[in-house]
């Protein structure tokens, strides 16, 4: 069987073997105490979840890991929930299984994220109930695509410049501009594109490669795929780098984008990171919001008739740190040294957006408090802080400050994660180096219907060349190489009076 043909079989193909459709009882709104019908629609805000039984691999994890969760969330949030089989049709918006759609009186939001974040996913609802959701469509431009029945699949590809040894007459940026040209021609079920519309169910991975030259001439071609809906933790790497001589560059990146297209399929089918799915076929009946009988809840009395200001605050920062409070930032060594680990515990924080909020126009900082960090072990932590490492006593603080955004998309937007990476300059010891975070940035409404701006993210840092720091000792890059993690949750700023 071809890779094409195993590929739609395997994650696209809605069986005939699903369940009749059952007609939905009448909800009881929890608000009124009535039943709910088409022409007495209840005022409680629901969730619907329009799910598969394809007998797919990803229909059946959803099923019995994430659906349970999520009719959970539902209670807690006090939501009516409305799970519904896409064999008996979907309206037009809704591309793949399983899609989670909010509706209020306000208007329908269809979520953004993996099915088995379920902390996002209340997120989005708190978020979704507050200021409903824009119907602006997603525009890519430059990027490779895949249309399966209803859902449209794009790759988004980076190729890094040239590491290692570059040949004579050649620049590492040069490499790019080639490696862009061989891709074109080299995945199998994807094509390029200028530009494609999207839909908020379809989906998007990220395909990086890593290309990088020996001094003898051999060409070695690294790659990672990242869901969009996590770009700092990848789904995939290649557990070793295609090989060839230079000469056959071409070759190397065809063989590499495959593997990478490989990850992509694999990940769409096995739904164990939740980026799983099943497309909805052409055949899916196109059924409207009545016909389904989900229109939308009345109006509760006395709710607001204002216009909601979905902007987005300028200025942010990072509050003290609550009790329980998960870690903000997270450090550890590489494998097999990660059992090297620990924590800043006081860290401060600033963003600010320029009038036109644009990712343009954001810059902030970070600060630790280097007698902060700890590994859980008195005698660690006090090497840690010696003159030999962080030397705290003459340098008290280390920090990032941001100095450009690079990203796809113009703006945030409330309740949904945008991809991001943050470049600056990061100063530790009193040496200062260039640093690249790669996080997702997302505007909520937090649980007191107060917005929050969460940013999560990984950076590494190599500590003996710059900083003049030795890690434990091991095998080499894992003893140099210190990976960090951050979550960071910012209220907006208050600003004094004059």
């Amino acid at each position: 069987m071809t890779f094409h043909r195993a590929f739609c079989v395997a994650l696209f193909l809605i069986a005939g073997c699903a369940t009749p459709p059952v007609d939905s009882p009448a909800a009881i709104d929890s608000v009124t105490g009535t039943k709910s019908s088409p022409d007495r629609p209840s005022t409680q805000p629901q969730l619907i979840v329009f799910k598969s039984d394809a007998g797919s691999t990803a229909s059946d994890l959803f099923a019995s890991r994430d659906l349970p969760a999520i009719q959970q969330l539902a209670a807690e949030e006090n939501l009516e929930i409305q799970v519904r089989d896409v064999a008996a049709g979907a309206p037009a918006e809704i591309g793949i299984a399983p899609t989670i759609v909010f509706q209020n009186y306000r208007g329908r939001a269809i979520y953004q994220g993996r099915t088995s974040t379920i902390p996002r996913l209340r997120n989005f609802v708190r978020t979704a109930r507050a200021l409903g959701q824009d119907t602006a469509a997603m525009t890519r431009e430059h990027c490779f695509v895949q249309t399966v029945g209803r859902a449209t699949i794009a790759l988004v590809v980076k190729v890094t410049p040239l590491n290692g040894s570059v040949p004579i007459g050649y620049t590492a940026t040069r490499v790019q501009e080639e490696a862009r040209e061989y891709l074109r021609r080299a995945f199998n079920n994807f094509e390029w594109t200028e530009r494609v519309h999207l839909k908020r169910t379809d989906r998007t991975f990220y395909v990086d490669f890593y290309p990088h030259r020996s001094d003898t001439g051999a060409l070695y071609i690294s790659g990672a795929v990242f869901s969009q809906f996590n770009c700092h933790e990848p789904v995939f790497t290649t557990p070793n780098p295609t090989e060839l001589t230079w000469d056959r560059r071409e070759e190397a990146f065809q063989l590499t984008a495959r593997r990478l297209e490989i990850a992509v399929a694999s990940a769409i089918a096995s739904g164990e990171t939740g980026d799983g799915f099943d497309a909805l076929d052409d055949a899916t009946a196109v059924q409207s919001w009545d016909d389904l009988e989900l229109p939308l809840p009345a109006k509760p009395a006395g709710s607001s008739t204002a216009t909601i200001d979905r902007s987005v605050p300028r200025m942010w920062s990072l509050p003290a740190r609550r009790e329980n409070e998960p870690s903000r930032l997270l450090f550890h060594f590489g494998a097999p040294l990660d059992n090297y680990a620990g924590e800043a515990q006081s860290v401060e924080s600033e963003l600010q957006f320029s009038a036109s909020r644009q990712y343009a126009s954001l810059r902030g900082n970070a600060r630790v408090n280097t007698v902060s960090v700890t590994m859980g072990d008195p005698d660690l932590d006090d090497s840690i802080r010696d003159s030999t490492t962080l030397d705290s006593k003459n340098h008290p603080e280390s920090s990032f400050e941001i100095t450009a955004v690079e990203t796809e998309f113009e703006a945030p937007e409330f309740g949904v994660g945008h991809p991001i990476v943050l470049r600056g300059t990061f100063k530790m010891r009193g040496k200062a180096t260039p640093l690249e975070a790669r996080a997702t940035l997302e505007p909520i409404i937090d649980e007191q219907g107060k917005p929050a701006l969460l940013v999560e993210g990984t950076f590494r840092l190599r500590l003996l060349e710059t900083f003049g720091i030795y890690g434990p000792d091991g095998p080499a890059p894992a003893n140099d190489t210190l990976l960090f993690h951050f979550a960071f949750r910012y209220e907006p700023k208050t600003i004094a009076g004059p």
